[in-house]
């Protein structure tokens, strides 16, 4: 990630990387179970989890049950939690979010502070200031801190430290580099990253899939709270997050309808982003509801519309509710279409608001892809996770692989 230190370019030390996922994705292993997992020799393995433990970055936590023939009792051993932690901080239209993490990927504290960021100055201050009192109140020392991540909903440049255009608050301005004046403000001895929130949401599709190590998996999705509706994603290529000058995984601008006549909060027209979102269906299907008398979306009582009751019509042949899903579902194939002939990947991961929507929504999307694509080999799946925890948990992750990945921890 370029700002912490000296990355791994020891063959050795990229072992110890390799150890220390599967010890993060199994939890609990004996030896044998980390040589099966990673490959590589048992003594090579032996030695590697001797230095770790030195070290501290794992812990043994006892023997565990013996073999089906009675053999000798395995020793376990499990990523130390305490070793360091990280601290994410969430910029919202609504406040900032501050939330500490160990190692093991636990969040340990959250602290919200909920007002308006109504100004760039205001928005640094305020975080500043909360990045403080969440160290104060969770107890983490700074020495304990490797890093903070800055999650923001707006096109950043993560080599740069930079929020480039922030598509919520326009009149802050551009190319504001938010790393630069927390860190001043703070002032701590801790590097701190910025990233792009849909980004950050999608890179913890890592801890969900190991397989997402070795393929190209691209996520896609949007923010489940109504009021915010934005769009993003990312790709990740062999367990990389592909980040280059921050434009990559803007999927929500990507231009789906050039003759839309609804303006995108980035300043143009027909984007992914604005075409589907939630808020745009639900209005639509609260204006339109009388005039479909026989639709079930009539029967909820004095309950007001829900993304759920549609989905939940819709996966029941409610003609109303694929009515309004229609035009999401059609641009979402468009996305996904272009998605394929650009990165290939081996799997697409839909998380989000749709997400939820059950199985007439993603049928009807694979077989419509696939129509295009006579032969597919990507597979077309949803991550049901929260979106909020997806892009904490993912923060969290992107600081602590940066923090791993530098020689001088391990030698």
């Amino acid at each position: 990630m370029g700002k912490s230190g000296k990355k791994l370019k020891n063959i050795k030390y990229s072992n110890y990387k390799v150890v220390i996922d599967s010890l993060r994705h199994h939890e609990n292993q004996a030896i044998k179970e980390i040589v099966t997992d990673v490959g590589l020799s048992n003594t090579a393995i032996s030695k590697i989890i001797s230095n770790l433990t030195e070290k501290g970055i794992i812990k043994s936590i006892g023997k565990g049950t013996s073999t089906d023939e009675g053999g000798k009792r395995p020793m376990l051993f499990s990523i130390n939690p305490d070793f360091c932690f990280c601290l994410v901080v969430l910029i919202r239209l609504d406040g900032i979010y501050g939330c500490v993490f160990d190692l093991s990927m636990k969040q340990r504290y959250m602290a919200v502070e909920k007002i308006p960021l109504e100004s760039y100055d205001g928005c640094v201050s305020s975080t500043a200031g909360l990045i403080r009192q969440t160290l104060k109140d969770s107890g983490i020392s700074t020495g304990q801190l490797c890093g903070i991540m800055i999650g923001f909903p707006g096109l950043v440049s993560f080599e740069k430290g930079t929020v480039v255009y922030p598509i919520c608050s326009p009149q802050w301005g551009t190319d504001l580099h938010i790393c630069k004046d927390i860190q001043e403000q703070l002032p701590l001895d801790i590097p701190v990253f910025v990233e792009n929130s849909g980004r950050l949401a999608g890179y913890s599709e890592l801890l969900n899939w190991t397989e997402a190590r070795t393929e190209t998996v691209v996520c896609i999705g949007h923010d489940s709270r109504e009021e915010l509706s934005g769009a993003g994603g990312c790709v990740i290529v062999q367990g990389k997050l592909m980040q280059s000058k921050g434009n990559v995984g803007e999927f929500g601008h990507m231009t789906v309808d050039a003759n839309d006549k609804e303006q995108c909060r980035c300043g143009r027209y027909g984007c992914f982003e604005s075409t589907t979102s939630v808020q745009r269906m639900l209005s639509k299907g609260r204006e339109e509801m009388a005039l479909h008398p026989e639709s079930r979306l009539n029967d909820r009582g004095n309950e007001k519309l829900h993304p759920w009751h549609i989905f939940s019509a819709a996966n029941d042949g409610d003609s109303f509710a694929r009515e309004l899903l229609e035009p999401v579902i059609k641009n979402f194939v468009i996305v996904i279409n272009n998605i394929i002939l650009a990165y290939d990947p081996d799997r697409i991961s839909i998380f989000g608001a749709y997400s939820q929507a059950g199985s007439y929504f993603i049928s009807e999307i694979r077989e419509r892809v696939f129509r295009y694509f006579k032969n597919p080999e990507t597979k077309i799946e949803y991550n049901q996770m929260d979106y909020q925890e997806m892009e904490k948990q993912g923060a969290a992750l992107l600081v602590f692989n940066d923090y791993l990945a530098q020689d001088e921890i391990y030698s």
